[in-house]
């Protein structure tokens, strides 16, 4: 059986689901990403580099809607373990920066979680990567930070993980992937109950699941699918009040008030607003 690569690969389409008024940030900031090698696909879904130089320039405030993964971060930005997180997220840019991250595929991260660490405590929590890995985390840091590279920094970050990766018959895929993958290709499953029934699971087996390799309700997941689907939507076509009905109708809501408390829960903009601001409107 031939060896997999173990390099990471070149820089990966951007797809812009989860990234909040996507075109706002054209010309503040520079987004690239990259496939990581295959020995580690299975775990990392790909590495992110954002650069961005400010100067003489206001600051500015890009949201994002995450998904239901980890994220390591090096860089001049909020270095750390990042968590999963429910809310959005807000990086504060300004000035001159630079920030590289892995980020793992939905229950990716378990097998490079050292005890006595849970998916669960990791929720909404950002930790110095040496809270989790010690002194290596901290060599880590600086190693990266020591140059401007980005393809070496991807590089030592590759080689931090491949040596924590698991081999032989421990290193298996998570599965929360797989129903992710589900929900975002079927707009119908829009409760958890449906999605367990799809994938041939108890409620109580995919509940556990998700528990265990994302940390948060699998409930939870079904909502920021949904959402993260609505806001990728209403910045792509710029939909107008009319057609809200329509679109909750398609994301599986039972009626338009319900989707858009839903919307403005996450976002934290009703769906005018957001479609509005995204038209650079607001």
């Amino acid at each position: 059986m031939p060896r997999s690569s173990s390099k990471p690969q070149g820089p990966s389409p951007i797809d812009r689901r989860g990234i909040l008024a996507p075109d706002g940030g054209e010309g503040r900031f520079a987004l690239s990403r990259h496939a990581p090698s295959e020995r580690l696909s299975r775990w990392i879904d790909r590495y992110w580099v954002v650069r961005w130089d400010l100067r003489g320039a206001a600051p500015y405030a890009q949201e994002t809607l995450p998904f239901p993964a980890v994220n390591v971060v090096c860089g001049t930005h909020r270095p750390g373990v990042h968590g999963v997180n429910t809310a959005r997220f807000v990086a504060h840019l300004s000035g001159v920066g630079w920030v590289l991250g892995a980020k793992f595929r939905p229950g990716g991260f378990v097998p490079f979680l050292p005890p006595p660490w849970t998916m669960a405590s990791l929720k909404n929590r950002e930790l110095p990567i040496e809270a989790l890995y010690g002194e290596a985390g901290r060599r880590l840091d600086e190693a990266v930070a020591s140059t401007d590279d980005d393809r070496e920094r991807i590089a030592l970050m590759e080689a931090f993980f491949t040596e924590r990766a698991p081999s032989g018959d421990t290193a298996s895929e998570p599965r929360v992937p797989s129903l992710l993958a589900l929900l975002q290709g079927d707009p119908s499953l829009v409760r958890v109950d449906l999605l367990a029934e799809r994938a041939g699971l108890s409620m109580r087996s995919i509940q556990r699941l998700f528990l265990q390799e994302v940390g948060v309700p699998a409930s939870q997941v079904v909502r920021r699918a949904r959402v993260q689907e609505a806001a990728e939507r209403v910045a792509r076509w710029g939909a107008s009040p009319g057609t809200w009905a329509d679109l909750a109708a398609e994301l599986g809501y039972t009626d338009q008030s319900h989707f858009i408390r839903d919307f403005k829960q996450q976002i934290g903009q009703t769906p005018t607003r957001y479609a509005r601001r995204c038209a650079g409107r607001s």
